[in-house]
């Protein structure tokens, strides 16, 4: 099957990055508007424009949307019509705009699907929490939470996994995005952006859902993805303050704790008020901090769609290594931190 991924942009490049994890290898990167040329993969022939598309024919059976932070749902519907119109099947993993672009294109659903419909992971399925208490899971759990979106969540998830995998060691993922789908990772489930519950109702059934991933595929280590940001950064963007990360990170027991940062620089007093944050709300403590590539343009701090520019080359000090950053993604001792930590915990026999 020829697959295409779209949209192919700096913000995730890095479901090609650890493609070999991936289900799929893709026949085509599909990028919108301006050429984005990958600075990782110069020559990789694969990265076509849209309107390429539009003007020759290119061989797709199926092609995956997936989350951007620099296109409208106005971008993702005009994409979506153009393919559905070549009789290319569409399998939604924007998470934001799925439900809106099935719903606006309902006249072509036997071309539209939601990634869940194609069964990439063995569902996990949690109808009500056995018990109205939190239940131990003896298996280490790392969680990666971020400050905002666009924060490189997913790239550190994609780098344990990856990483862990080479080892020998058994992993079971929840992704912070519909996509991870497309690596075999469980996705965050949907009872838990549901109104039907309530927060606490929410906190017992995702601890059940992880209670269930470790019973079932027996890993050696569950990475998590805890969707959303942690908490909000004005009156105009509330992030959904933190709930999401407060449920989860409230439903398991986490013995390593990565915070993802919008890129900029950061005093001592932050990563004080930040551990004291985690302390008294979630009861763990960070042990590392990540600063991404990505930055908030500062005239859109009050727009209704924020704009994110990608910073290349990193200008942050880091004095005595007291932040990761996108380079150490490319190498082996951000996890060789991670692991040797997880080993001096004497009662995980299978470290």
């Amino acid at each position: 099957m020829r697959i295409g991924l779209f949209p192919y942009s700096v913000d995730n490049r890095c479901l090609c990055k650890y493609e070999k994890l991936c289900k799929y290898k893709y026949s085509y990167l599909i990028s919108y508007g301006s050429f984005f040329k990958d600075v990782n993969n110069p020559k990789d022939d694969r990265i076509i424009l849209l309107d390429d598309a539009k003007s020759y024919p290119v061989e797709i059976d199926r092609v995956f949307f997936v989350d951007c932070n620099t296109l409208s749902f106005e971008d993702y519907d005009k994409a979506l019509k153009l393919f559905v119109q070549k009789g290319i099947e569409v399998v939604l993993a924007t998470g934001k705009y799925d439900d809106a672009l099935m719903k606006n294109n309902s006249e072509c659903s036997p071309l539209i699907k939601d990634i869940h419909d194609i069964k990439l992971v063995t569902e996990i399925s949690v109808e009500e929490a056995e018990s109205l208490e939190k239940r131990d899971i003896s298996v280490p759990i790392i969680a990666i939470l971020g400050t905002g979106y666009n924060v490189s969540k997913f790239d550190i998830q994609l780098y344990l996994g990856t990483n862990f995998i080479k080892k020998g060691y058994r992993v079971s993922q929840i992704a912070s995005k519909k996509a991870g789908e497309l690596f075999g990772f469980h996705s965050t489930p949907d009872f838990m952006f549901n109104n039907k519950y309530s927060n606490q109702e929410k906190i017992f059934k995702y601890n059940e859902y992880v209670r269930l991933i470790s019973k079932t595929e027996k890993p050696d280590v569950i990475i998590i993805g805890v969707p959303e940001p942690i908490l909000p950064l004005n009156k105009k963007h509330p992030f959904n303050m933190g709930i999401i990360a407060y449920e989860v990170m409230n439903a398991v027991d986490v013995d390593y704790t990565i915070l993802a940062l919008m890129h900029g620089e950061y005093s001592d007093e932050f990563k004080d008020e930040m551990n004291n944050f985690f302390k008294y709300r979630y009861n763990t403590e960070i042990d590392d901090f990540y600063i991404s590539n990505f930055t908030i343009v500062s005239n859109s701090l009050y727009s209704r769609e924020l704009t994110y520019a990608y910073v290349s080359d990193s200008t942050v000090s880091d004095i005595e290594g007291k932040y990761w950053h996108e380079k150490d993604l490319d190498d082996m001792m951000f996890f060789n931190r991670i692991e040797e930590q997880l080993k001096r915990f004497a009662d995980y026999e299978q470290f």
